[in-house]
C-alpha cells in the first residue's frame, strides 16, 4: 500500500509564524513591506520557512498563468483573447481552401489539412460528427459564421443587436422566443445556426415553420446554398438517392440514420404538421399582418401547441419574429414566462436630449441613425414601436394611438395667411381645452418657440368626408390643412357640418372652403359619386372654382388606415394646430374622435372628422418627409418669387418687401447650413463621437461666410432691389384690374 506524504501539522506552522513575530518582509513582486502573518505570507521550506512573495501576488500570478493564450492547432492566434487576428487567419484559410478546390490540379493533402483545421474550430470536442477541438459553443458558432461569409452577398459586419440574437440561439431552454427588429438579419443568422447544428450532428432533425410554405422554403434554399458554395460543407451535399427537394433535404452523413425523417423539412404554418418529428423546431415569422384579431391569434396559438407533440425528447423550439399587431402572439408568449424564455433584439438604443429622442444604431454598418429617424417619420407610432422598438406594452391594454402632446398648439388665428418660418414644439401645458378620452398624463401643449419672421402658404388642402349631413345623422367632416413655405403643416379647421337639407349642408361646406382659400379639394367617394361634383359646382357659382379629386378608403381596416395617415405626420414634429380650432363651439367632437380612434374604428360612434383629417395629412406626407433646412432657407430668401406674385403683393406692404429685399440669399443659406452642421457636431460630442470630415466642412462654411462679410463676394441684394424697382415700374404702366387681384388672392 502506497504511503501518503506526511502533513505539516497546524502546531508546527504556528511555531514557524511565531519565530517571525514582529518582523516584516518585502514582497519580491510588489515591493511592499508587510508583517509576516498567516494571511500575508504562505509557508515555504525553500525560502526559510515563509515565502518571499505575498499571498496577494501569488494569487495574481496564478490567474495570469491560467490566462496564457493557447491557439488551436493549426492557428497562431487564440480566438478567446485576440479575435481580430484569429478572424484574419480564418479568412485566409477559407480563401486558400476555395482557391485550391477550384484549381484544375488538386493539392489533396493541403485541402485535407485546411479542412481539418477549419473543422476543429467549428465543432465542439464531444460533437457526434467528430473532429472538433472547441469547448466554447458560442465561439465555435461565430467561427462557423465567418467560414460562411463568402457565401453571403452584400455582407455587413455584425453589430451589438446580433449578440442579442446569438443569446437566443445559444439558449438551450425547451421554448425560446426571439423578438427582433425588422431587417435585423435574424433569419439569416438562424439559417446559419441550422446549418451549424447539422454540421455538428448528422442525426439532427430540423423542422422550419413559417407564415407560408414559400417563406419556409427560403431557409432551406439558403442552407442548400451554403452546402454548395462552402468547400468545407460540400461533403454534406445529398447523394442522388437521398431526399433533396424544395421542402425536404437529407444531408449525406445522415444516410440511413433518420428512418422516415429528413435532416431538414420546411412547412407553412397552415400545412400538415401532425406525423412529423424533430429535434429542433424553428418557427420563423409565423405571425403576419393579417393576424390582427384575437381570433386569428387564437388559431396560431393552437398550431404552436402542436410543436410539443412533434418534438422528440429534448427537442428545442426557437420562435423568432417581429410583432405585427396589438393582439400579437409574441405578446402572449412574453407574458407566459413559465413556458417561454423570451429574448429581445432592438435595432437601436435611444436617449432624450433637450426634449428630443436621439437614436444610437446597434448595427451601424447596415442602419445609420438617419435611416432609423426616417422610419420613425414615415411609420405610424404603433407600427414603429412594434416593428422597430419591439415595444409590447400596448399589446395587452387599450392604449391611445394618438396623443394630445404630439400635436403642438399654435396661438395664431386660423384665418391668417402667414405663419412663422420656424416652430419648435414642446411648450407649456395648456389648460381649459377639451381633452376627450385622453390619458390623465396627456395634455395639450403650446409651441415652445416661434421665429420672428413669417412666411406664406404654398398649398391649402380641403378634405371632405361626406355623409347626409342632415340634423340627427352623421356629420360631413371638413378639414383644412395648409402647408407653409418652410415645410410645416398647419391644421386650420376640423369640424362637422349638419343642416336641415342636403343643399344647405353643401353650401355650408363650400363656405368653409372658400373662407380658407383652399386650392386643393379631396372628397372621399366611390367612382360615380355625385357629392364632389355638386360641391365643386357650388364653389364655382360662389366665384371660387376649384377642381376636386376623389380619394378612396377601402383595402384595409378603416381605423388602421386613419392611423397610418396621421401618425407618421405627427411623428415628423412638423404638424401644428391653430388654437381657435380647439376653442370652437364644436371642437369637443373633434377631440373625442382624435383621442378615441383605434385600429378597430367600430369603437367610435362617429369618425367623420378624424377621417377627413387623415386624408389631408396623407396628402402632405411627402412634404413633411423632405429636408426642412432647405425649405426654411428658401422661404426666407424667396424675394424674387414674392415680387412676381400678385397674391403676395396684396398681403405685403412696401416696407415689408423692402425688408425682404435686404436679405442676402447666399448669406442666409450658408448660415443655416453652418448652424445645422454645428448642432450635429455638438450632439456627436455629447455622445463621444467625432467626425473630422464634418469639422472640416464647418470650417469651410465659416471661411465662406467670412469672405462674404469682408466684401470679397458680391452680394445679390443690389440686383434684387433693382429687379423690384423694374417690377414696380412695369406694374404702374400696366395696371391690373382689382377684381383679378381679388380672385388671385
Amino acid at each position: 500500500m502506497k504511503k501518503l506524504p506526511p502533513k505539516t501539522s497546524m502546531a508546527k506552522g504556528q511555531e514557524v509564524y511565531a519565530a517571525f513575530t514582529g518582523q516584516t518582509r518585502t514582497c519580491d513582486t510588489c515591493g511592499e513591506h508587510k508583517k509576516v502573518t498567516p494571511s500575508s505570507y504562505a509557508l515555504s521550506k525553500k525560502h526559510g520557512g515563509v515565502h518571499v512573495t505575498c499571498r496577494s501576488c501569488q494569487g495574481s500570478n496564478a490567474v495570469k498563468r491560467r490566462k496564457v493564450p493557447k491557439a488551436p492547432k493549426g492557428f497562431q492566434a487564440d480566438p478567446r483573447y485576440d479575435w481580430d487576428a484569429f478572424v484574419l487567419e480564418i479568412d485566409e484559410k477559407v480563401s486558400l481552401l476555395t482557391e485550391l478546390t477550384s484549381a484544375k490540379v488538386k493539392r489533396l493533402e493541403d485541402i485535407k489539412q485546411l479542412k481539418a483545421d477549419l473543422m476543429s474550430v467549428t465543432r465542439l470536442k464531444d460533437d457526434p460528427a467528430g473532429g472538433g477541438l472547441m469547448s466554447d459553443e458560442r465561439l465555435s458558432f461565430r467561427v462557423f459564421m465567418r467560414v460562411l461569409k463568402p457565401c453571403l452577398g452584400n455582407y455587413c459586419e455584425l453589430g451589438a443587436i446580433h449578440e442579442d440574437i446569438l443569446d437566443a440561439l445559444m439558449c438551450h431552454d425547451p421554448n425560446v422566443c426571439l423578438l427582433a427588429s425588422r431587417n435585423s438579419a435574424k433569419s439569416t443568422l438562424t439559417s446559419q445556426y441550422v446549418a451549424w447544428r447539422l454540421w455538428r450532428n448528422p442525426e439532427e432533425i430540423v423542422l422550419t415553420v413559417s407564415r407560408g410554405e414559400a417563406l419556409a422554403r427560403r431557409m432551406l434554399k439558403a442552407i442548400r446554398g451554403y452546402l454548395e458554395m462552402s468547400p468545407l460543407l460540400q461533403e454534406m451535399l445529398p447523394d442522388e438517392d437521398q431526399l433533396d427537394s424544395a421542402h425536404q433535404l437529407e444531408i449525406a452523413p445522415a444516410k440511413g440514420r433518420l428512418g422516415m425523417s429528413s435532416s431538414l423539412t420546411c412547412r407553412g404554418i397552415g400545412g400538415n404538421l401532425p406525423g412529423l418529428r424533430a429535434t429542433l423546431i424553428i418557427a420563423d415569422d409565423v405571425e403576419g399582418p393579417k393576424d390582427d384579431t384575437p381570433e386569428s391569434v387564437d388559431r396560431l396559438e393552437e398550431i404552436i401547441d402542436e410543436f410539443s407533440n412533434i418534438g422528440s425528447p429534448g427537442c428545442e423550439v426557437k420562435m423568432l419574429g417581429t410583432p405585427q399587431s396589438e393582439f400579437s402572439l409574441y405578446g402572449r408568449l412574453s407574458r407566459n414566462t413559465e413556458a417561454w424564455t423570451v429574448f429581445t433584439a432592438r435595432m437601436f438604443d435611444s436617449d432624450i436630449l433637450d426634449g428630443r429622442e436621439v437614436f444610437h444604431s446597434r448595427w451601424p454598418d447596415r442602419w445609420i441613425v438617419e435611416e432609423i429617424e426616417k422610419k420613425k417619420r414615415t411609420l405610424t407610432k404603433k407600427a414603429f414601436n412594434l416593428h422597430w422598438r419591439i415595444d409590447l406594452s400596448e399589446t395587452a391594454d387599450d392604449a391611445h394611438p394618438l396623443a394630445l402632446s404630439d400635436l403642438p398648439v399654435l396661438d395664431i388665428p386660423s384665418s391668417s395667411q402667414r405663419f412663422p418660418v420656424e416652430v419648435h414644439p414642446g411648450g407649456e401645458v395648456l389648460r381649459g381645452l377639451p381633452r376627450g378620452s385622453a390619458e390623465d398624463s396627456d395634455e395639450w401643449r403650446s409651441v415652445a418657440q416661434v421665429s420672428d419672421d413669417y412666411t406664406g402658404i404654398t398649398q391649402t388642402i380641403a378634405s371632405v368626408d361626406p355623409s347626409s349631413g342632415l340634423t340627427g345623422r352623421d356629420m360631413i367632416g371638413v378639414s383644412i390643412v395648409s402647408v407653409v413655405e418652410s415645410g410645416y403643416a398647419v391644421i386650420r379647421h376640423c369640424s362637422g357640418v349638419r343642416a336641415k337639407t342636403t343643399q344647405a349642408a353643401i353650401q355650408a361646406v363650400a363656405g368653409i372652403i372658400a373662407r380658407h382659400k383652399a386650392n386643393t379639394l379631396l372628397v372621399e367617394e366611390v367612382e360615380g359619386g355625385q357629392f364632389g361634383t355638386v360641391l365643386s359646382h357650388t364653389l364655382a357659382t360662389r366665384g371660387y372654382p376649384l377642381r376636386f379629386e376623389r380619394v378612396k378608403g377601402g383595402g384595409i381596416k378603416k381605423g388602421r388606415r386613419i392611423l397610418e395617415s396621421i401618425s407618421p405626420a405627427l411623428a415628423s414634429s412638423r404638424v401644428v394646430i391653430c388654437k381657435d380650432v380647439l376653442t370652437a363651439d364644436d371642437s369637443a367632437e373633434f377631440v373625442n374622435q382624435y383621442t378615441g380612434i383605434r385600429e378597430d374604428a367600430r369603437r367610435l360612434r362617429h369618425d367623420d372628422l378624424i377621417d377627413s383629417l387623415s386624408y389631408a395629412l396623407a396628402a402632405v406626407g411627402p412634404i413633411l418627409s423632405t429636408d426642412q433646412a432647405s425649405l426654411i432657407a428658401s422661404s426666407r430668401v424667396s424675394y424674387e418669387n414674392l415680387v412676381k406674385m400678385d397674391y403676395r403683393r396684396t398681403l405685403m406692404t412696401g416696407e415689408e418687401l423692402e425688408t425682404w429685399c435686404n436679405v442676402d440669399e447666399n448669406m442666409q443659406a450658408l448660415r443655416l447650413k453652418r448652424d445645422h452642421v454645428a448642432r450635429t457636431i455638438q450632439e456627436d460630442a455629447i455622445h463621444g463621437k467625432h467626425d473630422p470630415g464634418l469639422v472640416a466642412y464647418l470650417d469651410k462654411l465659416n471661411e465662406e461666410l467670412s469672405r462674404i462679410d469682408s466684401g470679397k463676394v458680391t452680394s445679390i441684394t443690389s440686383s434684387l432691389r433693382r429687379y423690384a424697382e423694374k417690377e414696380d415700374a412695369h406694374r404702374k404702366e400696366h395696371e391690373i384690374d382689382d377684381e383679378y387681384i381679388a380672385l388671385a388672392a
